[in-house]
């Protein structure tokens, strides 16, 4: 049952359009609009990608040059998280 006393959802055409009074927006705002969105979204992406590549990157060189202590780090991790699970 729908109240009506309830202020409306605001809908994807008034959060691309603010400005405009009057719905639907111009199609060329709205488009302009979800392009920037689109275009922000994928940046953000890109970074995100970018750093877990560069985390990796730096994981894999302390690996190669620190072989003996990787191993030990795995081995007391796998060791402790083979307990949390057991007793779970």
């Amino acid at each position: 049952m729908i109240r009506a006393d309830t202020e409306p959802i605001t809908t994807d055409t008034e959060l691309l359009c603010p400005e405009n009074e009057t719905y639907p927006c111009d199609t060329s705002e709205f488009r302009e609009r979800a392009r920037q969105l689109t275009q922000g979204a994928a940046a953000a992406l890109d970074d995100a990608v970018s750093y877990v590549r560069d985390m990796l990157d730096d994981l894999g060189a302390f690996i190669r040059a620190h072989p003996e202590q990787a191993l030990a780090v795995a081995v007391v991790a796998g060791f402790f998280l083979g307990r949390r699970l057991r007793r779970h």
